[in-house]
């Protein structure tokens, strides 16, 4: 066993084990609603699970925002998956869990089975996982409830390994399972279904050089891809002008965004991460014989130049892709380049200083998320006091003034609310299912209380609210505009128009 091989393993044992770690921490979503508003999105999504279950897919829901379209803007690929568990069992956050422990076993068993094509010893496969799904990044986004986005990394793994082996093959029939995996990854996380096509490009090039005949049949499946989200995306693009989602500047970072903090983890990373994946390529290209990887790589090499730069932030969609989607993303071409450099081809130290690297990188990831992203937390008694008050409210209300002193905000409890009191509210989690000057309007309540009495009392009977929810200095200045006390639990009040 050389050494790169014994720090191959020992790296995979380490993350690996990580990953088991923080899934275990994990099962407290089983517990019920989170109240915080630390690192999580689950406000958004078992929500909506709920709504595709009483209301329907693509049909009118009155729950959120004096009522929404359901899931005219979220991709419905997960919620689809998650649906029958969510039946089966009768409680969204079990369902959560479940599907949560799938999408890593079934990521697994298809980097396992699957990545055989071009990973051929069962560590070098391992190791692809541990480094995927073991790195602070993805950890983070688990932490932070986005398992659509999950959802859609398995996808776009397996729609990778097949590229990957048709770039070097004539393409035959089971290339053409490449249109329902770029549909589902599309379905499942837009942002990562774009950075597929990055893929899917490179892969086109290579064949119209190669063989044209060959480069239209990769057209056709990208095409006919595509058009299998037709029944979701066509509506989204013929509602999204409007739709908060295409008026938002929401989306990826630049590493001038962070003036005065280049320390932040985002600011290094956007620099580091596209270094060590230039750095790996070059010496995959040097170990190995001259291919047409240069040529497959190219969009994504150019994808990750503007990521680098900035210039990302001024081209169209492509801007709205968070910088955790292009983070993981870039780790996965390291991975998989990296596992196939030939070290043996390679000066002897600088195998040596390779696997220092990885050692050391694998435990800066532990230790950057254990720092960075803290244990899954359950409500606080402040926080259930907020909550509590929902058995009261008979109207339409809003969270007035912000939750913030108490850890929390008015998302986590429009999420609790059409769950467990079965409520309508004129809020909601998900912005991008409203307009722009709805939300204007609504930021008008959640605010400080900037506005006067009066304004605030006019954009009240603009959204038909008709109760209010504060916690501490928010319920004496509802009171100094004359509303009435309905309910008071410890500090969180109740209060009516």
């Amino acid at each position: 066993m050389t050494k790169i091989t014994k720090t191959l393993f020992a790296a995979s044992l380490l993350l690996i084990s990580y990953v088991l770690f923080r899934l275990v921490d994990y099962s407290k979503v089983m517990l019920g609603h989170p109240l915080s508003n630390i690192y999580h999105d689950i406000h958004g999504y078992t929500p909506q699970l709920f709504f595709l279950k009483v209301c329907g897919f693509h049909q009118s829901c009155p729950y959120w925002y004096n009522g929404i379209k359901t899931f005219i803007a979220t991709p419905p690929a997960w919620y689809f998956f998650a649906y029958p568990f969510y039946i089966i069992t009768n409680n969204l956050f079990i369902a959560f869990y479940i599907t949560a422990i799938l999408i890593f076993l079934f990521s697994f068993l298809a980097i396992y089975y699957i990545g055989k094509i071009k990973l051929k010893s069962r560590l070098q496969r391992l190791a692809f996982f541990a480094f995927v799904f073991g790195n602070n990044v993805t950890m983070l986004t688990l932490r932070m409830d986005r398992l659509p986005e999950l959802f859609a990394w398995f996808f776009l793994i397996i729609s990778f390994f097949i590229i990957l082996h048709y770039k070097d093959r004539e393409i035959a029939w089971p290339f053409y399972l490449l249109a329902p995996m770029y549909a589902l990854t599309i379905l499942s996380y837009h942002g990562v279904g774009i950075l597929l096509s990055f893929i899917f490009l490179g892969l086109f090039l290579v064949k119209l050089i190669e063989n044209k005949t060959e480069a239209i049949k990769v057209a056709l499946t990208g095409i006919l891809g595509f058009g299998l989200t037709a029944f979701w995306s066509i509506p989204l693009l013929l509602e999204a002008k409007n739709l908060f989602i295409s008026q938002t500047s929401l989306g990826a970072e630049a590493w001038w965004d962070f003036a005065g903090n280049y320390l932040h983890f985002t600011p290094i990373a956007i620099i580091i991460l596209p270094l060590g994946f230039f750095i790996i390529f070059y010496l995959y290209l040097k170990t190995n014989e001259k291919t047409n990887d240069l040529i497959f790589i190219a969009p994504s090499f150019l994808l990750i130049v503007l990521f680098m730069s900035g210039l990302i932030k001024f081209i169209p969609i492509i801007k709205t892709i968070f910088s955790n989607i292009f983070f993981i993303f870039i780790i996965i071409l390291i991975s998989y380049y990296l596992l196939n450099i030939k070290f043996g081809k390679l000066n002897t130290n600088f195998a040596k200083l390779a696997s220092v690297l990885i050692i050391v990188l694998t435990i800066g990831t532990i230790a950057i998320s254990m720092y960075n992203t803290p244990l899954y937390d359950t409500a606080t008694p402040e926080q259930r006091n907020v909550a509590e008050l929902l058995n009261y409210v008979d109207e339409k209300f809003i969270i007035a003034g912000g939750l913030r002193e108490i850890k929390s905000n008015h998302h986590a409890i429009y999420a609790y609310a059409p769950i467990y009191n079965n409520l309508t509210t004129a809020g909601g989690q998900y912005p991008a299912l409203k307009d722009f000057q709805y939300l204007e309007d609504l930021d008008a309540l959640h605010g400080n209380f900037s506005v006067s009495c009066e304004v605030f009392s006019s954009f009240s009977d603009k959204l038909n609210v008709k109760q209010y929810i504060a916690y501490g200095k928010n319920c004496d200045w509802l009171s100094y505009c004359g509303a009435k006390l309905d309910k008071t639990i410890g500090q969180a009040c109740l209060y009516s128009k």
